[in-house]
């Protein structure tokens, strides 16, 4: 991570010149949008809905669909993207540490055009995979909490990130005289919501189908918001943000003796993961491999597809019910 941050800024101060130099959008929009990934970008959507063809609005998301999010590195256009936008759309935490280096640099740095959704939510600590059982190492000291950057797991979260978006894009129109933006952008957030509510109980259902509620993830684990709103038992193979993709022998023994203990008819791995771990443990179990859809980033396919946070948490209900 430290090697990671090092690069943005390198690439920041060789583009730092043409940053700050472009004065001058290359296009005019209405009201220009950045979402840093996806999570950020579906909410952004979702508000933005069917604007009139009247306005002109840009949403870019800047970390591509079927791309790794924690190696990715930022172009010289995306800086100059983030610089002239009128709201740029970010989670916060350890993988976006090069953002608020960047942001903070720039001596025109204005907080209403940057939204850091971390800020919103009560963090929690992130998964340690060394420490699976949670009460087992508790005294921790106060500086070492590394929160967990996967907020939008929590249906409630994702609640908050969509309201935030919201204010903030009102605030947008309101400043640009844009007053005919507001209902548009408010029945589309509360539709938003309806759908998130509706999904968050088919997700529950699909939960309390099973006489269990505990799941293997053979891969990372982002899903810390997703286990805390459903009280939901795990263990994993690695934490959230980790870029590993070999773990011990060790740690897949004892993912296996979980499986088998707790009589659990499978085990999980993420998008864009690589499910090698998950294959070697079903097969050693006799139990079966199945995808969750942590939402960092998406398939080429699915984003093609137009796959929202709805979709996909609709998706994994159906995979949870099949799977626990």
């Amino acid at each position: 991570m430290i090697l990671k941050k090092h690069l943005y800024f390198t690439i920041f101060f060789l583009s730092f010149s043409l940053f700050v130099s472009c004065s001058k959008k290359s296009e005019n929009f209405d009201i220009s949008i950045v979402a840093a990934n996806f999570p950020c970008y579906d909410a952004a959507r979702a508000i933005l809905g069917d604007t009139p063809d009247t306005y002109s609005i840009r949403l870019k998301l800047l970390i591509k669909p079927g791309t790794e999010v924690h190696s990715y590195d930022p172009t010289p256009q995306d800086l100059i993207d983030i610089q002239n936008a009128d709201l740029f759309v970010y989670i916060g935490g350890e993988s976006d540490e090069w953002i608020e280096e960047l942001l903070y640099a720039n001596k025109n740095y204005d907080s209403q055009k940057n939204l850091a959704l971390i800020n919103f939510v009560n963090t929690l600590e992130e998964f340690n995979p060394e420490e699976n059982e949670k009460d087992e190492k508790s005294h921790h000291e106060e500086n070492d909490f590394e929160a967990d950057e996967h907020i939008w797991t929590s249906p409630a979260n994702e609640i908050i990130i969509v309201s935030e978006i919201f204010s903030r894009l009102k605030t947008i129109a309101e400043k640009k005289q844009l007053s005919s933006l507001f209902p548009v952008f408010e029945k589309n957030a509360a539709d938003y919501i309806s759908q998130i509510n509706a999904t968050a109980e088919l997700l529950n259902q699909a939960l309390n189908s099973h006489n269990h509620k505990f799941i293997v993830m053979a891969d990372r684990f982002p899903f810390a918001y997703f286990a805390d709103y459903y009280k939901l038992g795990y263990s994993a193979a690695f934490s959230g943000c980790s870029t590993a993709v070999e773990t011990s022998f060790a740690t897949i023994e004892n993912l296996v003796k979980t499986v088998q203990e707790k009589k659990l008819s499978s085990v999980f791995y993420i998008e864009l993961g690589n499910h090698k771990i998950a294959d070697i443990i079903a097969e050693e179990t006799g139990t079966k491999a199945y995808c969750l859809e942590s939402i960092q980033n998406i398939t080429k396919d699915d984003f093609i597809n137009g796959e929202t946070w709805v979709s996909l948490m609709s998706r994994n209900a159906e995979t949870l019910k099949k799977g626990l």
